[in-house]
Order: structure tokens, then sequence, then C-alpha cells
């Protein structure tokens, strides 16, 4: 339709076809990039950052969450749906914690930090990480360094838990580097002990067959003795890391 027609129809504001009256709006199209999800431009002109699987991520979580009946989600890179709504998040975007409607109880925030954020339920303290493995080796020890004086300002059960992009036997990899050593020492220190079970690789990438265990969860002695399964699930993240699952029973005091 010729734009001068179609603004005349706009001006009328309704028209009728036969025995209805119908209302005229104009429609307003707005480009938007199905990449990134950015407006005014389209995906083959996008610059910025691959978001297309964010909701399909998100999506699969909250699925394989209900399948588990899971109460507790601790994500590591949350998608950008992951740090909206009622999740947690650090100050920089990195860690989150949610809490699913099978929680008996209530999730408090606690506090933020630099890549990692904590929160508190029912006598049972949280910590959500994320360390990047593309940082100096100065900039991972402040990070640590950081982490370990918030969890000193915390009593009681404690569980932390993340992507430390850190390898050491003692969570099941098969090697131990730099950062792997520091993180050990880390927990020896604030007496914290591994949870994760065997060597099930977190972390696999089909396209080069690597794979290693970089995702850890631990947790003290207390909590660790109330574990009463771990296990790295198969379903499908569109991630290279894997779910990681717990059950987590505390004893009547």
């Amino acid at each position: 339709m010729p734009e001068r027609t179609a603004r005349k129809l706009v001006a009328l504001g309704k028209i009728k076809i036969g025995w209805t009256v119908c209302r005229i709006r104009e429609r307003v199209a707005v480009d938007r990039c199905h990449r990134c999800q950015g407006y005014g431009y389209h995906a083959t002109q996008c610059l910025g950052p691959d978001n297309s699987n964010a909701c399909r991520k998100s999506d699969l979580l909250t699925q394989t969450a209900a399948a588990q009946r899971a109460e507790i989600l601790i994500v590591s890179e949350p998608s950008s749906a992951g740090k909206q709504g009622s999740w947690l998040v650090d100050r920089r975007g990195d860690a989150a914690i949610a809490a699913t409607n099978n929680l008996p109880g209530t999730l408090t925030l606690e506090a933020r930090g630099e890549g990692f954020v904590w929160a508190r339920t029912s006598g049972l303290t949280i910590f959500s990480c994320y360390f990047s493995p593309n940082v100096a080796s100065g900039d991972f020890e402040a990070q640590l360094d950081s982490l370990e004086a918030s969890i000193r300002t915390t009593r009681g059960r404690i569980i932390v838990a993340g992507d430390f992009n850190a390898k050491s036997p003692s969570w099941g990899s098969s090697k131990l580097d730099a950062r792997g050593q520091a993180v050990a020492e880390l927990l020896a220190r604030l007496h914290l002990l591994p949870i994760n079970v065997g060597a099930e690789p977190t972390w696999y990438r089909e396209s080069t067959g690597s794979r290693s265990v970089i995702d850890i969860m631990t947790g003290k002695p207390e909590v660790v003795t109330e574990v009463q399964g771990w296990r790295v699930l198969e379903d499908e993240t569109l991630s290279d890391h894997r779910y990681l699952f717990m059950s987590w029973v505390p004893e009547k005091r």
C-alpha cells in the first residue's frame, strides 16, 4: 500500500469491513539482532556477543532443575536471563544463586564480591564463584584472597562451589596446575573439603575431545558428612560445562 494512502487510513482511526468496524493503528517495525538481542540492526551487522542460546540455556537449566527437584541453583557465567528476576548475582555478573519453588525456606542474600556472591538458607551459607581462565596469576590470587576473607566472616555450615578453572587430583583432575595448588591451599586453610567424587569430567569440548574437572563443590566437614549424593549429570546444557547435582540432608539437632 502506498505510504500516502496508509497515512490517510491511520488518520481515520477505523474502517468498516462488511458489518464490522475495525480499528486502524500504525505498526512500528523495530530491527532486532537475533545474535546479541540488540536493537537497530540485524545479525549480519552485529559486533556484539553471541547470546543466541541464552534463552535456550536458561530453559534447559529450569527443566533440569525441575526434573531433579532441585531446591537451589548455583551458576557460573550466567546468561543474561540468569541475571534477572530472583537471581542473586555478584558485582561483575559472573556468578549467581537462585532458589526454586522446591525450597521450603527462603534464600537471603548475604553480600556480593568480585566474581562471587553468597547467600544463606536454613543454617547453610552458599558461595557461588567464577574464576576466569584469562586473568593473570596475580589477579587470580587477589580474587582468591578476597573470597577467603569473605568466607572467614561466615560461621556455621558452608558450601563453596563454582567454576574455578583450576586442576587438582583433590577434586578428580588428572593433573595439578598452579591454580589448582593455590585453590587446594585455600581449602586447607579454611578447612573446606572437596565434595566432588571420582574423576568424571565436569567440562568437555566435543570438537576437540578435551576434558577436565575444573568445576568444584566444597564444604565444611560437617556439610560433607551430610551429603547423600553427588554426580555429574548427562543432561544437555548447550555449554562445555556439565550440570553437577548434590543431595544434602542436614542432621537434625
